[in-house]
């Protein structure tokens, strides 16, 4: 039995909790974020340009798939059925057919 006063260990009020805080956000911010990166320009040029070399971009992925999609049904004796997915986000998939 204990024969007098039962010491306990004594916590400076706010000092742990802020300790406790800090360490949380350390661990939050220690591992490098997952995906790409994009860093905004700060002038007008920079940003058309940009636009321009995404929307050629796109234009040229457009033309290869065509390519390809053309290609692979006229080598083929059964018709390609394409399946692509849309940008709208409804979620919904559009089939095209290839031709012969």
């Amino acid at each position: 039995m204990v024969q007098g006063k039962v010491r306990t260990k004594v916590q400076v009020p706010g000092s742990g909790r802020k300790n406790k805080q800090r360490t949380s956000h350390q661990k939050k911010y220690n591992q490098p974020k997952k995906g790409a990166r994009y860093i905004a320009p700060k002038k007008a040029r920079q940003i058309q340009a940009a636009k321009l070399k995404k929307n050629i971009t796109k234009a040229i992925t457009a033309r290869n798939e065509m390519d390809i999609i053309s290609k692979a049904s006229s080598s083929e004796p059964k018709q390609l059925a394409v399946v692509a997915t849309t940008s709208s986000g409804d979620g919904t998939a559009k089939t095209q057919k290839g031709k012969k």
